[in-house]
């Protein structure tokens, strides 16, 4: 089952839970405002990023926490970073 789906212009993309690599999160800089998305990496370099304004962002993170094993207010440091941070990994594959 994919997790992550979403559609654009009828292409469907999204990341099976088993095949995410890595859980990291960075701050874009938009020049009207900044933007969080988590990235979901893939084992061959490829990711899916998801984006905070994007519907369902706010299920997302404490469904993440709960398929990884991990507390949700792992992801509180989201809120304070700013554009050009070194993103923060979550989680990576052991």
């Amino acid at each position: 089952m994919a997790f992550g789906a979403m559609t654009q212009m009828e292409n469907v993309f999204g990341i099976a839970w088993d095949e995410i690599h890595a859980i990291s999160d960075a701050q874009l800089d938009c020049f009207t405002k900044h933007r969080s998305y988590i990235e979901l990496d893939f084992e061959n370099g490829h990711f899916l990023e998801l984006y905070e304004d994007w519907p369902g962002f706010d299920s997302l993170l404490p469904a993440i926490a709960a398929r990884f094993g991990f507390a949700d207010d792992r992801f509180s440091p989201i809120p304070a970073m700013a554009p050009g941070d070194d993103p923060i990994v979550f989680w990576r594959h052991p």
